[in-house]
């Protein structure tokens, strides 16, 4: 990614659950929110997947380098 160019970050949800009880999650699709037509998952690292994360690509775009006029 260049400085002069337009950068479009990724966002990603993952595994929500209660504070008190860790052992108790879900993922963050099987909660009544909106969802994408196809949930797309990213790729883990063995960090990851040990820690029980469960990372899926997100409906919400974030924009940089944009100009908008409100």
């Amino acid at each position: 990614m260049f400085a002069g160019s337009l950068a479009v970050v990724p966002v990603y949800v993952n595994k929500v659950g209660p504070y008190f009880n860790p052992h108790e999650t879900y993922h963050y699709y099987q909660l009544p929110v909106c969802r994408p037509e196809k949930i797309e998952h990213k790729s883990l690292t063995l960090g990851e997947v040990l820690d029980g994360d469960r990372m899926a690509l997100s409906l919400y775009d974030i924009n940089f380098k944009r100009k908008y006029k409100y």
